[in-house]
């Protein structure tokens, strides 16, 4: 009986554990007829940085990517300047520019929306610049309040 019993926990623990990672995220995709990797042109983030609050913009990405929403924030501080932008959608593009110590300025940001399943993030390869497209699943937790 105590085998039978080994037997079966360990099946149970299986059992929940494969569930576990065979669940899918089922939100929609936002950016599923963009590109995993999407050239971005440091002046476009320069220029983001200069939207005032409260303008309504479209930041051409690409030739057809563009972004659409409303400067909810622009904050500058010491060594870092940050803009968001929101979309009607919820969709948030954000771009922060920082001086490093050494006065080398490097572009950071996303495009996420807590509604969709994908994203992009801006990386930095030897100073030039993309937007790399990821799964918002492996970045954001999931707020169970």
């Amino acid at each position: 009986m105590k085998k039978l019993n080994k037997s079966m926990l360990c099946m149970l623990l299986t059992l929940s554990c494969a569930t576990g990672f065979a669940q899918k995220d089922s939100r929609p995709e936002r950016f599923a007829a963009y590109p995993q990797t999407v050239s971005l042109d440091k002046s476009l983030m320069i220029n983001m940085l200069n939207y005032a609050e409260g303008t309504n913009v479209s930041v051409p990405i690409s030739a057809d990517f563009q972004f659409t929403g409303t400067v909810v924030s622009q904050k500058k501080y010491d060594n870092m300047q940050t803009v968001i932008i929101r979309s009607d959608d919820n969709t948030v593009f954000q771009v922060s520019e920082v001086t490093r110590n050494d006065k080398s300025i490097v572009y950071a940001g996303r495009i996420l929306s807590h509604l969709h399943a994908d994203g992009y993030t801006i990386k930095n390869i030897n100073g030039e610049y993309s937007l790399k497209k990821f799964e918002t699943a492996k970045i954001l937790e999931p707020c169970n309040l």
